[in-house]
């Protein structure tokens, strides 16, 4: 008994000891232990403080709050105070379990704010276009591509709205192009190659390109080009084989003489109107050996049938079709753009100060030219053509043909 009271009283000196820094006494331990039908007693004192292994003060609990597995939060773990409190970030919305990140589709609202197609994506959405337009420079916009012919350098594209300018296919001989609303492709001709080509145009580049039309069929130099989006037909001129060619791509079929009797007129440039069930062709026709005859043929689809259009002109090169205002309009090649009215066959100018214009094109507000003088793009509005002529400033050695991204 007397060496048990000694065990006693020494391990009460040792606890004494041990517990002289302790303010409180949080914990007691009592541990009993059976040696030899002795039984110890230990009894340990824990300070409040104490941060050792298995215990956690509030600080040590909010630390491990957040870093310990972002706090169960799929975004942002914030700590407060004893808690940790989950939000997200910009494109998500927080769950119902407060834990999770759900993405916000915005394309679900007004379409995102975009001008053609809204894409989805994770936590945010892309704002795309149509094939032959492009983005402006607010992300959301979309505005038509202008697309131009260099014979020595390829085919480009450029936005007027930013001036951006890109490479849509390189190599020389391009020369005629005409661009198909329905199937979002682009179709060009080649001097050089004797060729007629299309590709299908996806974010402004130029994927699967094929040979339509080629020197095996009769082809030789085909100047200028026309799709009939409704018919899916192709149409050209070619001026040294002296034809207007077709090709129907349904079932891929080239008549090479569409107008029988071309009456010694050597065909220029081809424009399509086929909802009027009418495609339109220029020529250059000796008179004499003095004299040359420039004018515009109307035709039907099927060529069958051929009368004057317009005759006695100075000159022509380009030809195209306005559907706003359901006009025949052309270039002279020395400074004039004309057009004739389809509906009361009334003519107006839109320029005389052309610079050589060889081809031109229409959106709803502005007409574009190629500048032959130039070698560049010239452009008025619509609706005031006495206003300065402005410039695209494009890099170009030889500009030939011109058109633009359009809805069908």
């Amino acid at each position: 008994m007397n060496d048990q009271s000694g065990l006693l009283n020494k391990d009460k000196s040792l606890e004494e000891g041990s517990s002289k820094g302790c303010r409180k006494i949080a914990l007691v331990t009592v541990l009993v232990v059976c040696i030899a039908a002795v039984v110890v007693v230990v009894i340990f004192f824990v300070p409040p403080d104490y941060e050792g292994e298995g215990t956690e003060s509030s600080s040590a609990a909010s630390a491990v709050g957040c870093a310990l597995s972002n706090g169960g939060c799929d975004g942002i773990c914030t700590e407060e105070g004893n808690d940790t409190v989950c939000s997200c970030g910009e494109g998500f919305l927080l769950g119902e379990d407060g834990k999770a990140c759900d993405d916000i589709n915005e394309c679900e609202v007004n379409q995102g704010g975009c001008n053609h197609i809204c894409s989805n994506t994770e936590g945010s959405y892309d704002c795309l276009c149509h094939a032959g337009f492009a983005l402006t420079n607010d992300n959301h916009t979309c505005a038509a591509q202008l697309f131009y012919s260099d014979r020595k350098t390829g085919i480009h594209s450029i936005l007027p709205e930013t001036l951006e300018s890109t490479t849509v296919l390189e190599g020389e001989g391009p020369y005629g192009i005409d661009f198909d609303c329905r199937n979002g492709m682009l179709y060009w001709s080649s001097v050089k190659e004797e060729t007629i080509s299309r590709g299908q145009l996806n974010n402004g580049i130029l994927e699967n390109p094929e040979i339509l039309v080629d020197a095996g069929v009769g082809l030789e130099y085909p100047t200028d080009i026309a799709v009939d989006t409704i018919n899916n037909n192709l149409y050209w001129s070619d001026f040294n084989a002296e034809h207007i060619g077709l090709l129907t791509m349904d079932d891929n079929n080239v008549v090479i003489n569409l107008i029988a009797d071309m009456k010694k007129r050597d065909p220029l440039a081809v424009a399509v109107n086929p909802n009027a069930g009418q495609f339109y062709w220029a020529y250059a026709a000796n008179i004499d050996l003095t004299k040359r005859d420039f004018g515009v043929m109307n035709s039907t689809l099927d060529g069958a049938s051929s009368v004057p259009l317009v005759t006695e002109l100075a000159g022509i090169s380009g030809l195209k079709y306005d559907s706003k205002t359901n006009s025949v309009c052309w270039c002279d090649r020395t400074t004039t753009i004309e057009c004739i009215n389809l509906d009361d066959s009334s003519r107006h100018v839109i320029t005389n100060e052309g610079k050589q214009p060889f081809d031109v094109a229409f959106t709803e507000d502005t007409i574009y030219w190629i500048s032959i003088e130039l070698n560049d793009i010239l452009y008025l509005p619509r609706n005031d053509t006495d206003v300065e002529i402005q410039a695209l400033n494009i890099t170009s050695l030889e500009p030939r043909g011109i058109t633009l991204g359009a809805r069908c």
